[in-house]
């Protein structure tokens, strides 16, 4: 008994379809759990990070409330001028700062200042102080230009005393007329979301 080519070729395609069909469920089983225990593990390392770093900020954050700035700390504004302490502060009562240094997470810097950026329509530019430390001043102005807000920014080489300060880490913190520091926010890159909540209640706050 012959069988027709028509016939051969419906037989050809019919196991073909099959092979393929077996095929995809073989990737689909293989792979689809280890996709899956890969996202898993990677959450779960993420937040194992994000635990270890708000663990290990904490403690410092407690031991920075209520420190009290010293009046003769060396503060520059943009032009490489000299300023106090009680001139940042202004005509405020109190104002929001943002503390980093050229030591700190470049990567930590720019996710922070980007909030900053996009929650400026909510800030008293002139209740935000932006204080770092870089050995060259013209970075300052760099993190300006690159970011191009209108908060005032300046740059100081002396040690603040701040137990935060002893952490690489940049925070955020509340400084009044009286030089005194409270309401500290150490932020961590791994919870850009806690980052807006933070610095939005600190707004309202001051």
């Amino acid at each position: 008994m012959k069988i027709s080519g028509c016939k051969i070729e419906k037989l050809n395609y019919f196991w073909i379809t099959l092979l393929f069909v077996m095929i995809s469920i073989l990737i689909f089983y293989f792979c689809t759990p280890q996709q899956i225990n890969k996202d898993e593990n990677s959450k779960s390392s993420a937040s194992d990070v994000l635990l270890r770093n708000m663990s290990l900020l904490k403690p410092f954050e407690l031991q920075s409330e209520g420190y009290e700035l010293k009046p003769d700390i060396k503060v520059f504004d943009e032009a490489g001028m000299q300023v106090s302490l009680h001139n940042i502060l202004g005509d405020n009562s109190s104002i929001l700062v943002y503390r980093f240094s050229e030591m700190h997470c470049d990567i930590c810097i720019e996710q922070h200042l980007s909030i900053l950026k996009n929650l400026d329509t909510k800030i008293n530019s002139e209740k935000l102080v932006l204080l770092g430390s870089y050995a060259n001043l013209k970075k300052i102005k760099i993190v300006r230009q690159t970011h191009k807000f209108n908060f005032r920014i300046y740059n100081t080489m002396d040690d603040l005393g701040i137990p935060l300060e002893q952490v690489n880490n940049p925070y955020f913190f509340i400084l009044d007329k009286d030089l005194k520091c409270h309401s500290f926010f150490a932020a961590i890159k791994e919870n850009p979301d806690l980052t807006v909540s933070c610095v939005q209640i600190l707004i309202k706050k001051y």
